[in-house]
């Protein structure tokens, strides 16, 4: 992001955009693993609380790069872009689930 945002490249910009999906994707099934285990061990609830909040703060900080990146594209060619896909189409991040699945068997 940061040579993106020095050259003021827009190309960059949405390709380091693009792997917020992944890294929404990497928070949903964190966020199911923890619950299970909350379901399985209810006495884990306090340390999984506390993952969960790590993993939410890592999700923002995606977020947040996306929205420097929007604002690149938007001072390099003076476009207003929404450029998080997981949330102008959530579908995206169940296919990067799936996706990251598949490539892990």
């Amino acid at each position: 992001m940061l040579v993106a945002t020095a050259e003021l490249n827009s190309e960059l910009s949405l390709s380091v955009a693009r792997k917020d999906l992944q890294v929404d994707a990497q928070y949903v099934r964190l966020r199911h693993t923890l619950a299970s285990t909350v379901q399985k061990e209810p006495t884990m609830a306090k340390v999984t609380s506390g993952y969960l909040l790590v993993v939410k703060t890592l999700e923002r900080i995606g977020d947040h790069i996306v929205n420097l990146a929007e604002e690149n594209v938007y001072n390099r060619d003076g476009k207003i872009v929404e450029l998080n896909l997981g949330k102008t189409n959530p579908e995206l991040v169940q296919q990067a689930l799936d996706k990251d699945e598949k490539n892990s068997k």
